[in-house]
């Protein structure tokens, strides 16, 4: 069974890649467009969603009908299946070329697209590209060196928000430098900060944890989450800090395998 099989789809095997050319194809209005294509809308249907609301009035209410419409919806997923199986067949796709696929949008490693529409209806454009990717916690991380364009996807928001300026931009700094070919400047960079984080010599919003989206303590069986604390809390002997801790222990292994 090929990836283009999966709506949801993350090569495991891959931890870590530089210096290659990692572009996102997403689908053009793709769930409307299979909607159309497969004859559950109208014309006159297509018209009124695409031109007289925005993008989340139109998803709100294809949202409520199709909760009404149970053999609609199935037909939905397996028009994304379908659309995914075109743009493989028509590009000859090969599975070893996919990073990703997050339903109507697929991640492709160095692999360069020569058709896009691959049939009236369905329109797959290029929306990011990427030079450096991570898998770090089971999240994914993406940097282009050349435009310092830097995504993270898995996260909540208010942790991407809370950890912009700290943790998640330290990592944006070590995939820029190992881009670069800074090994020894990278080398130093990742002990150093290893260091600082056990000895909790950081500021304290580097340890807002980066899983349990908060600021952790560990009470024998159960768990206290704070969502603001000052430097003393650091050394209370519940504090718990293994989830970011684990993260920089995984990119450390990574960068300087």
């Amino acid at each position: 069974m090929s990836v283009y099989e999966k709506h949801n789809y993350l090569n495991k095997g891959i931890k870590y890649i530089k210096n290659a050319v990692i572009t996102e194809y997403d689908m053009k209005n793709g769930g409307i467009s299979i909607l159309k294509h497969e004859g559950y809308l109208s014309d006159e249907d297509y018209n009124y969603l695409m031109n007289d609301l925005d993008k989340h009035q139109r998803n709100v209410e294809i949202g409520i009908w199709l909760k009404d419409q149970p053999e609609v919806s199935k037909g939905l997923m397996e028009g994304f299946r379908e659309a995914r199986r075109l743009f493989f067949e028509a590009n000859n796709i090969q599975d070893s070329e996919v990073l990703t696929i997050k339903k109507d949008a697929i991640f492709l490693i160095d692999k360069f697209i020569d058709i896009e529409q691959v049939n009236e209806d369905y329109l797959f454009r290029k929306k990011n590209q990427y030079t450096s990717y991570i898998n770090l916690s089971g999240k994914e991380f993406y940097y282009n060196l050349m435009e310092d364009i830097f995504d993270i996807k898995g996260f909540p928001e208010e942790t991407l928000k809370r950890q912009e300026n700290y943790l998640f931009k330290f990592v944006k700094e070590c995939l820029k430098l190992d881009a670069d070919g800074k090994s020894e400047e990278l080398f130093v960079k990742l002990l150093e900060f290893k260091n600082d984080y056990v000895t909790k010599n950081l500021p304290v919003e580097y340890y807002y944890d980066i899983l349990f989206n908060g600021y952790l303590f560990k009470y024998e069986d159960h768990n206290v989450m704070l969502d603001q604390i000052n430097k003393d809390l650091l050394n209370n002997e519940y504090f718990n800090f293994n989830s970011n801790l684990n993260l920089i222990i995984e990119l450390i292994s990574n960068l300087l395998n």
